[in-house]
């Protein structure tokens, strides 16, 4: 079953190019994971932002997984799709509607 999700960490003062680089190597050094692509991208209102493009092998299964970090104050925001590898291309244009809409603000609750 096709999932999205959303993660918060703390950057630690650690640059996204290099929180990137980290998360890249450790797919590459992992006998069960292939990058297919990497790059920057802009996100709403201009936000900055990287994403991750990569198959994987869980159980007998290839997944492709599509990963998209963006940093706001001292956290990275990571938004991850996860679907089976025959599956991921029917969801991506709604995937990408929904990443398209996800916008950090300064903005506080009353």
């Amino acid at each position: 079953m096709p999932y999205l999700d959303i993660f918060v960490f703390p950057s630690k003062n650690v640059s996204l190019e290099e929180i990137v680089k980290g998360r890249i190597n450790k797919i590459n050094s992992s006998s069960n994971f292939a990058v297919n692509e990497s790059k920057p991208i802009s996100l709403k209102g201009n936000q900055s932002g990287y994403i991750i493009v990569y198959d994987s092998m869980a159980q007998g299964e290839h997944f492709k997984k599509m990963q998209v970090y963006t940093p706001f104050r001292n956290s990275v925001y990571l938004i991850t799709f996860t679907a089976q590898d025959a599956l991921f291309s029917n969801y991506l244009q709604t995937v990408w509607k929904m990443i398209n809409s996800f916008q950090v603000t300064n903005s506080t609750a009353a």
